[in-house]
């Protein structure tokens, strides 16, 4: 009898410590998914911040294409008034009155 209290006592702690192990691998388990949850969101984030960065680049770029784009044609603007310029001072030579339109002017004006 004694064996056979022992043994259902035994056997009742098993069985405490089964549910135990139980209990705590659900735990587990539940902060497990939380962790690969908050992986996923990190890598959606992450992927976020990649394609920002991507569009951010090709902004940079197109912005610096119309910076050049600027640059010349200000240097196109600047040579077509020196050859105007270059075209009076030839017939001011020659002793021909040029004719200065209004649009000479407002180029020499910028």
């Amino acid at each position: 009898r004694l064996l056979e209290g022992e043994n259902k006592m035994l056997r009742d702690q098993l069985a405490g410590d089964s549910e135990s192990v139980t209990s705590m691998h659900m735990r587990l388990s539940e902060r497990s998914d939380a962790v690969y949850s908050l992986q996923q969101g990190y890598l959606g984030v992450n992927d976020s911040h990649a394609k920002v960065e991507k569009e951010v680049a090709a902004a940079h770029n197109a912005l610096q294409a119309l910076e050049q784009e600027g640059c010349d044609l200000q240097d196109l603007v600047k040579r077509k008034l020196a050859d105007a310029n270059d075209l009076e001072a030839r017939l001011r030579e020659a002793k021909v009155a040029p004719v200065i339109s209004d649009d000479t002017e407002a180029i020499r004006n910028a």
